[in-house]
């Protein structure tokens, strides 16, 4: 699984800026870079803002689930405390991301109501798409 750190703007050889999106709460390379010689500097600025906000949303997505990893293990783990307020203070978005990432839950069948797991995940999939 790729994380934060792995999440660069110039591809090895320096020619080529790389776009970067979440998909499926995963940072992808979701098309062919740009050649940074023959793209409008507009265009490579935007990108970049870019690969930064995948970036700072990754990072605050791992950051989450370790803390999880630390609550689930109990009060008497070191960083418990620290933890604890990671996960209060988790925005919306940072959330979702962690539903998403965890598992897709089975979707319903016509004849069935959905989980709760599935509605959780369906939220999640809103949350993501209302921050574009």
């Amino acid at each position: 699984m790729l994380r934060s750190i792995d999440v660069v703007d110039v591809l090895p050889g320096g020619a080529l800026l790389a776009r970067w999106q979440i998909i499926d709460g995963q940072p992808r390379c979701w098309a062919g870079p740009y050649p940074i010689a023959d793209t409008a500097p507009d265009l490579l600025d935007a990108q970049r803002v870019e690969n930064a906000t995948v970036r700072v949303r990754m990072a605050a997505v791992e950051l989450y689930e370790e803390a999880q990893r630390v609550v689930a293990r109990g009060p008497a783990v070191e960083g418990y405390d620290a933890a604890l307020a990671t996960i209060s203070g988790a925005n919306d978005l940072t959330r979702a991301y962690a539903v998403v990432r965890a598992v897709r839950p089975e979707e319903p069948g016509p004849d069935s109501d959905p989980t709760p797991e599935w509605t959780a995940f369906q939220q999640a999939v809103a949350i993501i798409d209302a921050a574009g």
